[in-house]
């Protein structure tokens, strides 16, 4: 059973009206504003015509999800202050992006970070870097529909395979229909449903009550070491996702692709806070959820916020759910078509790739649901938390020395030797999570800096040999 089967949130008639209506509006806007697009590349990228306001929706569209709602408030519930740090380490992450790496992958042309890669590390980086970056969004993806499945089951009295089948069919309408362009509009009315909704929750959460008695109000109050690994692992697997990427892949150019992550970083930060300060009343006002912290973020729009505020951000909230999973699970789309498809079997109709993305978005959205509907009583921030892990491990450090020395690295390290550091870095940090309960960024990190540095000088070495 999920954790919120067996309890029903209680919609009053304007609660539920606003809910339905906001749901309607946003997703029709985004349906309305992208019927221009056309082919894979429209599909997956917007036609790269995005200025900033619309990439920065298709970075909130991925990133403010269950994670940063309502698992950044269960955690809260538990633990305190110490749940913001999943949003601040997205707005680290999504500065660094913008400062260092932005210009470069745009100027790029291409679609996919495998595609990136393989153009420094041979062509065989691309079914690596896809399996590993697919990998890491998976348990996004996951993140994003245990918290969204839960909800529909509460809110509607729905049963956890009807919660399951209507989560995967509300995500393939809602990506289906508006692909990149779309998931940009949506992210960018979402958010201002969000900040609307959650600041008039944090506002009220802090009025009347001494949060200091609900929970720490310390970062470090599970540690130094717990918080710097949750900062790093968020902000290198923003570095290095690709739902991130391809919102800047789409940029029309390169300063759209700056002010779109600057802005992304602007928006998502403050909502982490918003759901920590709800929960951490929710901790003072109502110990009975402490069986079921999930419920603290939905259980205060009900029953604090006036009915049609409050319906209306669970109207956000669900489409929060919905977008950041239908963007995780279209960035696996476009791997799929164009590193696998394209690349490996030579597949070169737009049609026919476009056919491949859009059944393998849907198929991954029917999968993270089952693997949902296995693992109910999962921590949301957990799966994220692993999620960013594990692509950061592998891959930040090749994509950055990519970017920083414009491909030129292979002839200091060796295309296979770099392969084989993006998978041995990766099984340690996934290795590592078994027994630890931080992200374990820093040892797939560790691992992987020390093979690079023993590749540079194995090659070092053997050019000597040979003078």
């Amino acid at each position: 059973m999920f954790p919120l089967a067996s309890t029903v949130l209680r919609l009053s008639p304007l609660h539920g009206f606003s809910l339905l209506l906001t749901l309607a509006l946003v997703i029709g806007a985004g349906i309305a504003l992208s019927r221009r697009q056309r082919g894979a590349a429209g599909f997956s990228l917007g036609g790269r015509q995005s200025g900033a306001g619309l990439v920065a929706g298709a970075i909130v569209g991925s990133s403010v999800g269950g994670g940063a709602t309502i698992g950044t408030a269960q955690l809260a519930y538990q633990h305190g202050m110490v749940a913001w740090c999943f949003t601040l380490g997205m707005g680290l992450g999504l500065v660094l992006l913008a400062l260092f790496l932005s210009k470069a992958l745009r100027h790029s042309g291409l679609e996919t970070v495998p595609q990136y890669l393989a153009s420094s590390y041979g062509r065989a980086a691309e079914p690596v870097v896809s399996l590993i970056s697919c990998l890491g969004i998976f348990f996004a993806c996951a993140s994003s529909m245990l918290p969204g499945m839960s909800l529909l089951s509460a809110l509607f009295g729905l049963s956890p395979d009807a919660a399951a089948l209507l989560s995967v069919l509300l995500i393939a309408a809602y990506i289906l229909v508006g692909g990149q362009r779309g998931a940009s509009v949506s992210g960018m009315l979402k958010s201002a449903l969000l900040w609307v909704g959650l600041g008039v929750a944090a506002c009220g959460a802090c009025c009347g009550s001494d949060l200091h008695t609900a929970g720490s109000f310390s970062l470090l109050s599970r540690g130094g070491g717990y918080t710097l690994s949750c900062l790093g692992a968020t902000a290198v697997g923003i570095m290095t996702a690709q739902m991130y990427i391809q919102a800047i892949f789409s940029a029309r150019h390169e300063r759209a692709a700056v002010q779109g992550a600057l802005l992304g970083a602007a928006l998502t930060v403050p909502v982490g806070l918003m759901a920590t300060l709800v929960g951490m009343r929710m901790r003072l006002s109502h110990p009975e959820l402490a069986a079921c912290p999930l419920l603290a973020l939905p259980q205060f729009l009900l029953t604090e916020l006036p009915p049609w505020l409050g319906g209306a951000t669970l109207g956000g909230l669900v489409l929060a759910i919905i977008s950041s999973a239908a963007a995780q699970a279209l960035a696996i789309g476009t791997m799929v078509s164009r590193d696998l498809a394209a690349e490996l079997l030579g597949l070169r109709s737009d049609r026919c790739l476009l056919g491949i993305n859009r059944a393998a978005l849907v198929l991954t959205a029917a999968a993270v649901a089952l693997f949902c509907r296995v693992n109910p009583d999962a921590s949301v921030l957990v799966w994220n938390y692993l999620s960013m892990a594990l692509r950061g491990s592998g891959i930040f450090l090749p994509l950055l020395l990519a970017v920083l020395t414009r491909g030129r690295i292979v002839h200091h390290l060796g295309g296979a030797w770099v392969l084989s550091t993006m998978l041995l870095s990766t099984a340690a940090a996934l290795a590592a999570s078994l027994c630890s309960e931080s992200p374990p960024v820093g040892i797939g990190l560790a691992v992987s800096a020390l093979l690079l540095a023993l590749g540079a000088g194995r090659k070092a070495l053997a050019r000597r040999s040979g003078l």
